[in-house]
C-alpha cells in the first residue's frame, strides 16, 4: 500500500513515478492511445488536416490519423505482452499456448505499430487541443 501512495505522490509532484520509469516504453504505449483519442473531435486540428470543403466534421482526417496512432501503440502493447510471444491453439474445448511464433500476426502488429509511431513523429507538434 505504501508504494502505491508513493507512486501517486510522485505522479502528482513530478508528472511520473519511479514505477513509470522502470518500463517507459510500456508506460507511454499505455497512455498514448487514450490521450490521442481524447483529442479526436476536439476544438480544432492542424491546418494540413483541416478540410474547408465541408461544414461539419472538417477535422475528420485528423481524427483518422489520431486513431491510427492509438491503434499503433495498442499493437505495441500486444507485442510487448509475454503471452503474445506464444501462439494460441484451441484444443479439446480449451486454449493452449505454444512457443511457436505466429509470424503473420507478428508482421501485422509490427507494421501497425511502425505506422502509428511514424504518424506520431510526423505530427508531434499537432498534438494539442
Amino acid at each position: 500500500m505504501f508504494k502505491e501512495i508513493k507512486y501517486a505522490y510522485q505522479r502528482i509532484r513530478y508528472g511520473f513515478s519511479d514505477q513509470d520509469c522502470w518500463n517507459v516504453n510500456s508506460h507511454l504505449a499505455t497512455i498514448i492511445p487514450g490521450m490521442v483519442r481524447k483529442l479526436k473531435g476536439g476544438m480544432g486540428c492542424p491546418s494540413q488536416f483541416f478540410d474547408n470543403t465541408v461544414e461539419i466534421d472538417n477535422c475528420k482526417n485528423w481524427d483518422l490519423v489520431l486513431e491510427k496512432i492509438a491503434q499503433g501503440f495498442e499493437a505495441y502493447l500486444e507485442i510487448d505482452n509475454p503471452k503474445y510471444q506464444w501462439k494460441t491453439v484451441e484444443k479439446d474445448g480449451g486454449k493452449f499456448y505454444t512457443k511457436e511464433p505466429d509470424i503473420k500476426k507478428d508482421a501485422l502488429l509490427k507494421e501497425k505499430f511502425d505506422k502509428g509511431f511514424k504518424l506520431l513523429m510526423d505530427n508531434f507538434g499537432g498534438l494539442w487541443d
